[in-house]
């Protein structure tokens, strides 16, 4: 005589509708999304400076530090021997279809008149972003820097906001170190992050290496995403760091620049890196970017999705299934 097996219990729809609700819930409260943009710019109209109406650039001491001078459109043309002193807007050199700002590092800099340091180039958005509890802050850029920069250059994506007297600082970074990437079968990058800061101060920084054996002289996206209790870089989407210590809590703005750091950062500097004598030794590098955009994070999702959820999955619980025209 054959003896039935166990009797497994039917699972019904009902049963994997309230099983789903709870998990899926979960899923939606703990998933950050897009909430909006705050600000954007895709240098796409070719121009002689980038929208100054959109953007700044440092003037007095905060235009020096390292080794290098910051141009600026305000300065009087008889100072700079006939170089560029704004950030030309036009077609990327890799890429004539595509607009870009291009930052320049000039190795003469004629507003020094020992002719010792160099002539760096940085944009500074006007608006400041703050995030919230509900929505977190993104700064994203797609930048490249250009394939003859020597060693000991920077290039950077970062917020930076000043915290109250003293000249202390709040400030959120992406550095390309030349000296990082150049050399090295696996080019590296840092970030770094400062929390009421001196100039003086190092920071938190992290070297990283670059995913997918990408490199900083080709155009690749960068994104900060800064919220109240974290941040997380990104490259190319790819989640290549965290922190969930020293945040930030003051209003930044988001910067790009191009420089050359003194012999005190000695991981970024290299001797060889020698400002030019004169007009005729001249020569430029470049950084560009294919366009910057701030845009909001949701930390949780906004009440009428879960409602919409949460209402189609309780429908599934209570409906019940017709069975032989019976209900």
């Amino acid at each position: 005589m054959l003896h039935p097996g166990p009797v497994l219990p039917r699972r019904s729809r009902e049963y994997f509708s309230r099983c789903l609700l709870p998990l899926l819930f979960l899923i939606l409260v703990n998933t950050p999304g897009e909430a909006g943009i705050l600000f954007h710019d895709d240098f796409n109209t070719p121009s002689e400076d980038v929208d100054r109406s959109l953007w700044t650039t440092p003037e007095g001491p905060a235009a020096f530090f390292g080794q290098t001078a910051l141009r600026n459109p305000n300065i009087p043309d008889s100072m700079t021997d006939g170089l560029r002193k704004t950030v030309e807007v036009g077609a990327s050199l890799s890429d004539s279809a595509l607009g870009v700002a291009r930052l320049l590092l000039s190795t003469y800099n004629p507003t020094d008149p020992k002719h010792l340091t160099f002539w760096g180039s940085e944009i500074d958005t006007i608006q400041t972003f703050s995030p919230t509890p509900e929505e977190g802050i993104a700064f994203e850029a797609r930048v490249r820097a250009s394939e003859e920069i020597p060693l000991g250059v920077i290039t950077s994506i970062f917020g930076f906001g000043e915290t109250g007297a003293g000249n202390l600082k709040d400030e959120i970074d992406i550095e390309f170190l030349s000296n990082l990437y150049l050399p090295s079968s696996t080019p590296q990058f840092l970030v770094n992050r400062f929390i009421n800061a001196p100039p003086s101060a190092t920071g938190r920084p992290e070297i990283l290496s670059f995913p997918d054996d990408i490199t900083a002289t080709e155009f690749n996206t960068y994104k900060i995403v800064w919220f109240t209790d974290k941040i997380e870089w990104y490259v190319n989407d790819i989640l290549v760091y965290q922190a969930g210590t020293a945040i930030p809590s003051h209003p930044l703005s988001m910067r790009l620049n191009i420089w050359v750091p003194g012999p005190e950062w000695a991981q970024a500097y290299h001797p060889d890196l020698l400002a030019a004598q004169d007009i005729t030794g001249n020569v430029d590098y470049f950084y560009e970017i294919d366009y910057v955009t701030v845009f909001n994070i949701r930390t949780i999702p906004e009440p009428q999705t879960l409602y919409l959820l949460g209402g189609a999955l309780l429908c599934g619980c209570f409906r019940r299934r017709t069975r032989g025209g019976v209900a």
